[in-house]
């Protein structure tokens, strides 16, 4: 549903809403610890329902924040029989003198909203309306998100039992976004992690799962992250043996790589030391079990060694 290839917007946009509800009432507080940095609304006018012959229309545009924000609709269904509406929010642009297009400032921009989109009839936005929630974290990936299926085309054009009159006064529709942008204290909020670069991120990389080897994961990186433990594990002599037979030698690699690699680890190098197949890799284990094997297989090859207890 991207912006791309826009029909021209119709219509007029003015702030706030034609409904008698505060944002806060609209949407909910997600999290007590997730802060909101503003919250504000606009409500595209649309003149003429029946006048809509193209397959998608755009609102002009309103700011909220750093984005201004526009409002995506497909009158006839979006590869369905119900009215789509998205929100979409624009970066800050600026001129690529190699290619000549304008491009965002930053290719890496996001922005992390809980929204709403509400349909009403003008003139009786409190009685007849109807407000969908979600949230999203908006970037150059996943642009645009709203409801495929915001409502079938003959409810939006006609009364129904409880609803005397039609969402359409006249031909005329009111379609308002309620837009709470938030904080991401992680850096991760509601991210998909598509295309996500741990390492230019955090400066660290993790594991690939393996079938069903996520308790593995967490016990590896526990492992890395105890300085000492890995100090003692560089320093086993393993000259001579083979990472497909030898866990301290499979370990050691897995320590190196978490260190240098600019992408995550797979772990079946260090399983195929443990002598496991791809059925073992499918099993779950018990994590408990299976630090007590390796810290027995690390102590047996390091009674040699002048630091060989390991506590």
């Amino acid at each position: 549903m991207s912006s791309e290839d826009e029909l021209g917007s119709i219509g007029t946009v003015f702030p706030g809403s034609p409904i008698d509800k505060s944002i806060g009432s609209i949407l909910p507080q997600i999290d007590e610890e997730v802060e909101t940095l503003l919250e504000d609304s606009f409500t595209w006018n649309i003149p003429d329902w029946n006048e809509l012959t193209n397959p998608k229309y755009n609102s002009p545009r309103f700011r909220i924040g750093d984005f201004e924000w526009d409002i995506l609709l497909f009158p006839q269904g979006n590869h369905n029989k119900g009215v789509a509406v998205y929100l979409e929010p624009h970066p800050e642009e600026k001129l690529d003198e190699t290619t000549g297009e304008m491009v965002p400032v930053d290719p890496d921009w996001y922005c992390c909203a809980q929204f709403a989109i509400g349909i009403s009839r003008p003139g009786n936005g409190d009685t007849i309306n109807l407000i969908n929630k979600s949230h999203h974290r908006f970037n150059a990936l996943d642009t645009d998100w709203g409801f495929a299926n915001l409502i079938d085309l003959n409810n939006l054009k006609h009364p129904s039992k409880g609803r005397p009159l039609s969402f359409l006064n006249e031909g005329t529709l009111n379609i308002t976004a309620y837009v709470r942008i938030l904080k991401d204290p992680t850096g991760v909020l509601w991210h998909n992690f598509l295309n996500y670069d741990s390492k230019k991120v955090t400066g660290y990389v993790g594991f690939r799962n393996q079938g069903a080897t996520c308790y593995l994961n967490s016990l590896l990186q526990s492992y890395f992250f105890t300085k000492y433990f890995r100090k003692l594990v560089y320093e086993i002599p393993t000259e001579h043996e083979s990472p497909n037979n030898s866990v301290p030698l499979a370990l050691q690699r897995a320590f190196y790589q978490l260190q240098v690699s600019d992408i995550p680890l797979d772990t079946l190098e260090l399983t195929r030391s443990f002598g496991w197949d791809t059925a073992e890799s499918f099993t779950q284990h018990d994590v408990q079990e299976l630090n007590r094997i390796l810290m027995d297989r690390l102590e047996n090859n390091m009674k040699e060694h002048p630091w060989r207890e390991v506590k």
